[in-house]
């Protein structure tokens, strides 16, 4: 399953080489939305405390962006682009992964860099099946949004017995002067419960 948006031997999966460019042409061309600049911003966030790491999770940090994985998920090499990631492997194969997108534009407005994001997983995976993007709290980070997804296994179609859909979530930051990050995670549905995918995320928090 090394072909999932992100890293991997099926490079062209990975949508991080065209992020930066799809990110400036949606800005250029308004997709924001019919949301003013600034809509959703919550100033507070920066002042909330910062999440206790659960037992059984292990803290990492990429840049200003903290996050918490299951301890049995390792670091392994992040792609160009990202600042981290770390990977559950099960049977040679990984099941599912956490990672931080740092290389991307410093836009304003935190749905629009989801929005963005996941435009670049369409381009390259094609059938997505998304939920809405929903602004959620981040300590310390100006303005989060989230938005869950689904797409096909590229080993999957390829013949593998590896499942036909892969699950994932991104995170989008803005964090001080507009910088903006995305936090991300794809995984087999069986590896991604809700009940995980909630923890994790509760446990994404820019540092003061």
């Amino acid at each position: 399953m090394d072909s999932w948006p992100g890293r991997g031997s099926g490079r062209r999966w990975w949508p991080v080489a065209v992020l930066p460019v799809l990110l400036a042409a949606a800005v250029a061309t308004g997709c924001a939305g019919d949301e003013p600049e600034g809509t959703g911003k919550r100033p507070g966030s920066a002042g909330t405390a910062q999440p206790q790491v659960p037992a059984g999770f292990t803290p990492a940090a990429a840049g200003p962006v903290r996050i918490v994985h299951p301890s049995d998920w390792k670091p392994a090499e992040p792609p160009e682009g990202w600042s981290f990631l770390a990977d559950l492997t099960g049977g040679g194969e990984v099941e599912a992964r956490i990672g931080v997108i740092t290389d991307v534009p410093q836009i304003p407005n935190a749905k629009l860099v989801t929005e963005s994001a996941i435009t670049v997983v369409q381009l390259n995976l094609g059938e997505v099946r998304r939920g809405p993007n929903r602004e959620i709290d981040v300590p310390g980070a100006d303005e989060a949004f989230r938005v869950d997804y689904s797409y096909p296994n590229p080993q999957a179609r390829a013949g593998a017995a590896a499942g036909a859909q892969l699950k994932a979530v991104d995170i989008g930051l803005i964090i001080g002067d507009r910088q903006s990050a995305v936090v991300r995670l794809t995984g087999l549905p069986s590896r991604l419960t809700p009940a995980l995918v909630d923890r994790i995320v509760r446990g994404i928090a820019v540092k003061p």
